[in-house]
């Protein structure tokens, strides 16, 4: 968001999993601790909550498609 980068989003806080996404090269991290939407599992998957999470590096990102969230 702070990159002016257009991302879904409804809470802000990584509360709603509105801005879930995909990491696919670089690091990330949550500067304000974990966030409740997302499992660890789905983060160690390459997932993150993209409203709360911080860059540490370059990134490359994919953001779900209408597709991965109606089916």
């Amino acid at each position: 968001m702070a990159a002016n980068i257009l991302i879904p989003y409804g809470c802000r806080s990584g509360q709603c999993g509105s801005c879930l996404g995909w990491v696919l090269a670089g690091e990330i991290h949550y500067p304000d601790g974990f966030p409740e939407a997302i499992s660890r599992s789905d983060a160690a998957a390459g997932m993150a909550l993209f409203c709360s999470a911080h860059a540490c590096s370059d990134l490359t990102i994919k953001l779900r498609s209408a597709a991965d969230i109606f089916g």
